[in-house]
């Protein structure tokens, strides 16, 4: 299951989990279906996200799900066994929605990527997905076109994104352990919840206050040395 903006721009490319999808089917043998429920940025790109679907899945099963479907006005969380989320984009930096598999109740398969990765110890209570960029300094160009005014926002986002690479052979050996596995999918499951509390505002909101505090501190204590 994807829950999500389906966007090549400002999310991530379906193309990865197609392909681990494809893949974890052929591989285990076993009937995968890959649900993707949101809406498209921009709307225009639906009928690209559903062709690339037929082609790159010849094996697995892709159902597209609008993220307005009067039929499902809660999501389709409980109609998942895995949760999915391989972002590719610099857009990205916390994401809630490996949070909310978490309540869900689903194992989840995500990018090694920005604040995703906060949401996972690899192997414990889900998989991290290897995901690259090319090393630090090589984005100057990219970011020349932005501060520049030559590219907006979202196609400075889309030339970033084409620069990232999901390792699909890793993704796809997580997707047939957890395929093969009801018992290893229950058990990240249950492990996960016990981050559940860390998202909660009454840590949260503490936890802001401190670090507003500390700023703080921080500042006046620099005011104090300039004197």
């Amino acid at each position: 299951l994807w829950v999500g903006r389906q966007s090549y721009a400002i999310k991530a490319h379906p193309i990865a989990m197609y392909q681990a999808a494809e893949q974890a089917a052929i591989q285990s043998g076993k009937k995968v279906h890959l649900v993707m429920q949101g809406y498209y940025v921009p709307e225009e790109s639906e009928p690209e996200y559903k062709a690339l679907a037929r082609d790159v899945c010849q094996t697995a099963s892709v159902h597209f799900v609008a993220a307005n479907d009067p039929r499902f006005p809660d999501g389709l969380w409980a109609a998942g066994d895995i949760f999915i989320s391989l972002v590719d984009n610099m857009q990205e930096s916390f994401g809630i929605t490996p949070v909310e598999a978490i309540a869900a109740g689903l194992p989840r398969v995500i990018s090694d990527w920005d604040g995703y990765r906060e949401h996972v110890s690899d192997g414990e209570d889900g998989f991290l997905v290897p995901t690259y960029q090319p090393p630090k300094g090589m984005g100057k160009d990219l970011a020349a076109l932005l501060l520049g005014t030559r590219e907006y926002y979202g196609g400075f986002l889309a030339q970033c994104a084409q620069t990232a690479v999901v390792d699909v052979d890793a993704a796809t050996k997580s997707i047939v352990q957890l395929v093969e596995s009801p018992a290893l999918r229950a058990q990240m499951a249950e492990k996960a919840k016990a981050r559940l509390p860390n998202y909660d505002w009454k840590t949260l909101i503490p936890a802001y206050e401190d670090q507003w505090a500390e700023q703080m501190a921080r500042r006046e204590h620099k005011k104090a040395l300039d004197i």
